[in-house]
């Protein structure tokens, strides 16, 4: 969450509807501060673009293998 946010109905619609959703959803981090520029200062602009394309947590909008 300190990384991604949590999840809302924009990013992840169909969480909220999970059974242990509201067990781990912590409003506090909706405006969260760390960014993957903070997170990881020695990446270059296409491995923040790696990095973000897999580590989301909609399965439907994480990157596959394949791309």
């Amino acid at each position: 969450y300190r990384l991604l946010g949590p999840p809302d109905d924009k990013t992840w619609p169909e969480a909220k509807t999970f059974k242990h959703f509201l067990q781990f959803h912590d409003e506090s981090l909706l405006n969260h501060e760390e960014t993957f520029e903070k997170k990881f200062p020695r990446a270059n602009e296409q491995e923040l673009i790696l990095l973000k394309s897999l580590l989301v947590m909609n399965p439907k909008h994480r990157a596959t293998a394949k791309q």
